[in-house]
């Protein structure tokens, strides 16, 4: 049978019987016995050990364990006819097996001429049973047993355990052997052994006898070998007791793993973090859009372009708002201007009053007044408990025409009497919070006029003849306490919320978002005026009542139409507790109450029953990514113009996100790239080192016969230990320091995108874990490939070449050098060597070299490695700073001056001084300014001018209206109160106009509406008369415009240039709107201006109301700022790195040197000068550093010259710096320790010490 085949019939056997780990181990076991016994011993071998299905049962037989078993209990028992008892004895019983288990009794096992078994002791006993010796009991001091075996029989399995017995065991042919003698010996003479097992406290000798290298068993706390070889090289582990040894070079191993993990860890760790904030960070980023007609009040297809958004796989989200209604339970909204009111008659009010007095101011003009003692229903702003109020029958004519008109009252004024309590109904016809004035309405469309009331009571309005009154002051109370809820899916999603809109913005809370749509949260979003107002606040409850009533965009939630009327008590409704989540504003505030009406909901809160809320004229979307923006718009606009629609996109600044995040992700992303191959090299050196240390101890312990397995694990161990240790550490301490220096470094993003959540700790286990698998892989194969080598290889140290066939070289009287002639050769003064110069020496180095392959690799992929890096950090520092300077040049900064209470100041709608804007444009940090003026005045059509001396106060013009002013046409319709308005020039006339200093002109250009155009019939060329404030200018009419000009509350009001109306008000003209954009050169001098912005408009008298800057810097501070401290970072880390560049140089220079220490000797001892050693040592550190600087020069500046040629001129001299600072410190390092090493006794470095 042939070796294999024996194998793989004991494979199969071993199947049936054991696990995989032990049958492998089983196996491995016998492949190495018999491939000990080698070709010419292998049958024999095969014979001694028997079947393989025998060999298998008997292998996976369990061992004694230790410590020993306690003793057993002695029982007594009729013995079998072959058992004996002491001094009696067994012969020629034949047995296969021993079972010995004794107390203090020695034990002999030798061969003889028959099987025989002596028992020296009253107390033991022995029996034959089934091929197996029992031998058990105990005995006296000195007492034996004594077991022959026949010459040439085989003993399959021998277990002896005696407690404290010495046992000897001669020449017997025993397939497995386990002793256990405790406190006594054990000694093998001669013995042949398969498997052992032995263990003994007191000591074990194996001479002369046959066992195998391998040995199984379990581990024994006593002590436990085979031989006096296999002991010392298998219990005790040479290498880590020569690592303990020297443990300089152990901390110096320990010192560079360390560091190269600390680096590795700490790179990498930063590279996980800045990715892990930008990705946070550019999810923050949001492309927003709406669709908007071609054509300014074109017909569009609006449905179709909501489903076909709804389709597109570059949309994340597709919302029409539908505008409702709602009804909030005990809380008036703050519409007390009743500009958001149905009719001309606003404000109502339902009283009961006392009648003080009435009069006729004239004819058919009456007036009366009351005080009130309870308030049915009002704003509590109009009227209040023992307020007197006014009520009169003139209505202010809305048109400017001049007139009035009046209620008939004569009837009322001759029935009321004074003294009489009365119910009655007024509303405001003027916006005069603090004067209870109202207009006498009747209690309904058909009166009656007022209801007499007793004193202390009060009107059933349950009663049938009051059900009319009861529903006319119902209806106007819930609108009082109605809000216009405009239900949508994100709120956070729409233009308007977006701050580069400069349109709403939050002052508490957050946003609507889908979330809250998804969940079905019952939550809303409100005005900041009705929030003041009302005293509510984020997290205050609303009971609302939602209403399905036809309410428009701009209807407020009022029901008023005939229509909804007509089912007012039979419409759907749907009441429920919202929390408000956020209050908002608008940065372009109007001065009239009716935006306060206006409230945001989920649209999932609205019914689907819900049929006549107003769906919005426009659709709102949002992309799936801001990168597909082009993709997105490329696509859509084709098809979404055949619907009469164009998408029109909000900037969000992503772009000049991506320019600052980039950058920090690729100059983390190289670090970490390049700091993985510094890693690799530092640990591949280490390995390196390490065993080239051991090479000695390693071949020593092959050419002992310690199995090549035995031998990678037992020269690896120490190895790991310490690398494994140095690994931990330095992981740990790198991820401490990039996480601590991280919230510096991200401050600037987390500070505007929240805060820093930092790194998942598992990232530590998982760059931790990779170094070691990293350092465990290394260690494996180079320990496997170096005991794989031939035992004289690794003596040898290298392979030998072959030398030349040539005759013995004889000589007269030549005679071998005895040891004393060698000494004395080593001791004399050698001449010295007189080899060729130059040439030889570069020779002698560079063959050096090539005969060291790993460590000339390994010093030039160093050298290569750092060269990279530096210059890649270097490259990532240029790169970033002409972004940065890029960034700085081309990042808008804006500025609005707002109020701080938009709506609390109804009368008044400017609110920032003249005097304020100067300060702010003198502060030097403004480019470009757009202001909106505004005062109050009156108009003279066809005007001609004042004669001298005319009063400046006419008579007969009509009511008051607004005065605007522009410095900007475009900005007026873009960002200003104009974004409605279209404008049409007469001939010779421009929008420039606006921007011209018309102060020196006698007739300055102005706009006025197309309303007063056709209602005076202007012409071109016709003039108008300004009166304001006592000053009259003559102005002529350049165009007119058509659309609603936000925040007029007086109509339609005169646009005129922003010269003209300063000449009319001088230093007293103020502005409703302030938009500044500031110089991009001041942008690196934000920090400065901030803080001359808050001196500004925090200062007394800044404004006629508090004001309020809201800076738009986000998108500076969110590409700029990080950007900045990136580039500080690198600045910070490049002379650290360009150190410790230096350093490692000088080490590795050194190290090497020192392990040349021998080659420096044999050239000493052969008479090479001092000078000479030297500059051959330095030879051999400097070629291969040169070279490693040479490649990783070269691969740079080729990358950069056909990459990014305008950086070579300033990445080449740092680069070549750099590589010129390695080399130095490389050429510092090799000097300093090969003179150390040359100083030494040439006969000491060639002695081998620990």
């Amino acid at each position: 049978m042939e070796r294999r085949e024996y194998l793989a019939r004991l494979d199969r056997a071993l199947r049936e019987l054991t696990g995989s780990r032990e049958r492998q181990d089983i196996l491995a076991y016998y492949r190495e016995y018999l491939e000990e016994a080698g070709s010419g011993g292998e049958a024999e071998a095969m014979a001694a050990l028997g079947a393989p299905e025998v060999l298998a049962l008997r292998s996976v037989e369990p061992v004694p364990e230790s410590p020993p078993l306690p003793r057993r209990r002695r029982f007594r028992r009729s013995a079998p006819e072959d058992a004996c008892r002491c001094p009696a004895a067994l012969l020629g019983l034949r047995f296969e097996a021993v079972r010995l288990d004794v107390d203090g009794t020695g034990v002999r096992l030798e061969a003889g001429e028959a099987f025989l078994v002596r028992l020296d002791g009253e107390a033991l006993a022995c029996s034959v049973q089934d091929g197996v010796l029992r031998v058990s009991g105990s005995g006296e001091a000195g007492s034996l047993v004594s077991i022959t075996v026949p010459q040439g029989e085989r003993l399959e399995d021998v277990r002896l355990r005696t407690r404290g017995g010495d046992v000897l065991v001669g020449a017997v042919e025993i397939g497995r052997l386990s002793v256990d003698a405790g406190a006594g010996s054990v000694e093998l003479r001669g013995a042949r052994a398969g498997a052992l097992d032995l263990r003994s406290r007191t000591g074990i000798s194996t001479p002369g006898s046959r066992v195998p290298q391998r040995l199984r068993g379990r581990a024994a706390p006593g002590r436990r070998q085979t031989n006096r070889r296999e002991h010392v090289l298998i219990k005790t582990n040479v290498f880590l007791r020569s690592t303990r040894r020297q443990p300089v070079r152990a901390l110096f191993l320990a010192l560079v793993t360390a560091f190269v993990t600390f680096a590795f860890v700490g790179r990498a760790s930063e590279y996980l973090l800045i990715k892990q904030e930008t990705e946070r960070l550019g999810s923050w980023y949001r492309t927003v859009g709406e669709l908007e007609p071609l054509e300014k009040g074109a017909a569009a297809d609006l449905e179709s372009a909501a489903a076909y958004l709804a389709e597109s796989s570059y949309i994340k989200l597709a919302d029409r708002p539908q505008y409702t209604s709602a009804v909030m339970k005990d809380v008036y909204n703050a519409d007390t201007d009743g500009t958001g009111q149905p009719a001309m008659e606003f404000g109502h009010v339902f009283f009961y009053g006392t009648l003080t007095d009435k009069m006729q101011l004239t004819p058919g003009n009456y007036k009366f007044y009351f005080t009130v003692d309870s308030v049915a229903a009002g704003y509590p702003e109009y009227i209040a408990l023992g307020a007197k109020a006014g009520m009169q029958n003139n209505i202010d004519d809305l048109l400017g025409h001049g007139y009035y008109q009046y209620e008939d009252l004569a009837e009322p004024f001759a029935e009321m009497e004074v003294g009489q309590r009365y119910f009655l109904r007024g509303s405001k016809n003027e916006v005069r919070i603090d004067q209870p004035e109202f207009r006498f309405t009747a209690l309904t469309e058909d009166g009656p006029w007022y209801i007499p009331v007793e004193p202390e009571e009060e009107i059933d309005f349950t009663a049938p003849e009051w059900a009319d009154v009861a529903a006319a002051m119902a209806l106007q109370d819930g609108n009082m306490h109605a809000l216009s809820v405009i239900a949508v899916q994100d709120m956070s999603a729409l233009p308007e919320t977006q701050e580069a809109s400069g349109a709403l913005y939050l002052t508490e809370g957050r946003w609507l978002t889908n979330a809250d749509h998804a969940q079905g949260r019952k939550v809303c979003v409100i005005r900041e005026a009705l929030a003041e107002r009302r005293d509510l606040h984020a997290g205050d409850t609303l009971d609302l009542t939602l209403r399905d009533i036809t309410n428009g965009e701009y209807d407020y939630g009022n029901l008023y139409l005939e229509e909804d009327l007509a089912r007012r008590d039979s419409m759907e409704t749907a009441s429920d507790t919202y929390e408000i989540v956020g209050i908002y504003n608008a940065v372009n505030a109007s001065s009239t109450t009716c935006y306060s009406r206006v409230a945001y909901i989920p649209a999932s809160a609205v019914p689907e029953g819900f049929s006549h809320a107003a769906p919005s004229e426009t659709v709102k979307f949002e992309l799936a990514s801001p990168a597909e923006e082009l993709s997105f718009l490329a696509e859509a606009e084709g098809p979404l113009a055949a619907l009469g629609l164009r998408p029109v996109l909000v900037e969000n600044g992503f772009a000049d996100f991506q320019a600052a995040a980039k950058p920090m992700a690729r100059s983390a992303r190289f670090n970490a790239l390049v700091y993985s191959a510094v890693l690799l090299v530092a640990l591949c050196l280490v390995e390196f080192l390490y065993f080239f240390m051991r090479r000695q101890e390693l071949a020593i312990a092959r050419a002992l016969g310690l199995p090549a397995k035995r031998c990678a694990k037992q020269s690896a161990l120490p190895l790991l230990m310490t690398g494994f240790a140095a690994i931990l550490a330095g992981g740990v301490l790198g991820w401490r320091h990039t996480l601590d220096n991280a919230a510096v470094t991200l401050e600037a993003l987390s500070a505007f995108g929240g805060s820093t959540a930092g790194l998942s700790g598992l990232w530590l286990v998982v760059l931790c874990g990779a170094v070691l698998a990293l350092f465990l892989g290394i260690t494996a194969v180079i320990a496997s490939a170096l005991v794989k080598r031939p035992v004289l290889r690794q003596m040898q140290g290298r392979v030998q070449k072959k030398a030349r066939k040539t005759g013995p070289v004889r000589q007269e009287g030549s005679r071998p050098l005895s040891p004393l002639d060698l000494s004395a050769a080593l001791s004399t003064q050698l001449p010295r060597s007189r080899t060729k110069g130059i040439a030889f020496v570069f020779r002698f180095a560079l063959r050096h070299v090539l005969r060291a392959p790993v460590k000339s690799l390994l010093a030039m992929g160093l050298a290569a490695v750092f060269t990279v890096g530096l210059a890649v950090m270097q490259l990532s520092i240029t790169t970033s700073e002409e972004e940065l300077a890029s960034l700085y040049e081309n990042t808008s900064v804006a500025l609005d001056i707002v109020r701080v209470d938009t709506e609390r100041y109804e009368g008044a709608a400017e609110f920032l001084r003249e005097a304020t804007v100067q300060k702010l444009l003198d502060a030097g940090y403004v480019a470009n300014t757009y202001l909106e003026g505004h005062t109050d005045g009156a108009i003279r059509p066809h005007a001609a001018l004042l004669e001298e001396g005319e009063a400046r106060f006419l008579t007969g013009l009509p009511k008051q209206m607004d005065l605007r002013s522009l410095t900007d046409w475009d900005a007026f319709t873009s960002i200003g109160s104009g974004a409605d308005v279209t404008a049409t020039f007469f001939e010779s006339w421009d929008k420039s106009l606006f921007a011209r200093d018309w102060s020196q002109t006698d007739l300055p250009p102005v706009l006025i509406s197309r309303f007063h155009q056709e209602f005076y019939d202007f012409q071109p060329g016709d003039t108008i008369g300004i009166l304001c404030k006592g000053a009259y200018q003559v102005c002529q009419v350049a165009g007119v415009y058509e659309g609603a000009v936000s925040g007029a509350d007086r109509g339609f009001p005169v646009l005129l240039p922003e010269s003209v109306l300063r000449s009319i008000r001088g230093e007293k003209l103020a502005y409703i709107r302030a938009h500044f954009s500031l110089d991009p050169a001041k942008n690196r001098e934000m920090a400065g201006f901030r803080t001359v912005l808050e001196e500004i408009v925090s200062a007394p008298g800044a404004g006629l109301t508090p004001l309020r800057a809201v800076l738009l810097d986000e998108e500076l501070r969110q590409a700029v700022e990080p950007l900045e401290d990136s580039i500080a970072l690198m600045k910070l880390l490049y002379p650290v790195v360009v150190v410790l560049s230096v350093l490692a140089a000088a080490g590795v220079s050194v190290l090497f040197v020192m392990l040349s220490a021998k080659e420096a000797a044999i050239l000493r001892v052969q008479g090479t000068s001092r000078p000479r050693t030297v500059v051959m040592l330095l030879l051999q550190q400097f070629l291969p550093s040169i070279l490693g600087l040479a490649a990783g020069l070269a691969g740079i500046l080729i990358s950069v010259s056909g990459a990014r040629p305008p950086l070579l001129p300033d990445i080449a001299p740092g680069a070549a710096l750099c590589a010129g600072l390695y080399l130095l410190s490389a050429i510092a390092g090799a000097v300093s320790a090969a003179i150390l090493v040359t100083a030494k006794n040439p006969l000491e470095m060639l002695q081998v010490r620990e």
